[in-house]
């Protein structure tokens, strides 16, 4: 499969989370040495995963996420695991009320030992130089 289309059916939803209400997912890569790099994120709805496709494409196209807004380690993750065809594990965790995102997410971020949550943001400039490794924190 081509990067175009792992891009295109880059998460799933396994667990028929309802996407029209608050959810938590995850995110996962494992690269060719076997080393894992896990994410957890909080979403109000399913744009918020669709994201994460429009970000993979600007990327290849050499567009910046933004003026001022640069992309996560996360992005960074993604990105190499769809360029290298490793394995991407990205879906809906669970619903939760929006009062309830925060503690949710935390929750989980510690349940998986999450090592790109709070990863530090890059641009594309930079990105020639970039390994997974300098992007953690």
């Amino acid at each position: 499969m081509d990067f175009s289309e792992r891009v295109e059916n880059l998460w799933a939803n396994p667990a028929q989370v309802n996407l029209s209400e608050c959810f938590i997912y995850y995110i996962a890569v494992t690269n060719d040495k076997n080393e894992k790099f896990q994410y957890v994120g909080k979403a109000r709805n399913s744009s918020r995963l669709n994201e994460y496709r429009n970000n993979m494409l600007k990327i290849r196209c050499g567009k910046e996420r933004g003026k001022t807004q640069g992309y996560r380690a996360v992005h960074f993750a993604l990105y190499s695991a769809l360029e290298n065809n490793w394995n991407i594990d990205f879906y809906p965790l669970e619903n939760c009320t929006k009062e309830n995102l925060n503690e949710v997410e935390n929750r989980r971020i510690r349940e998986f030992q999450c090592n790109l949550n709070g990863g530090k943001t890059w641009r594309l400039s930079s990105m020639a130089d970039l390994t997974l490794a300098k992007l953690l924190r």
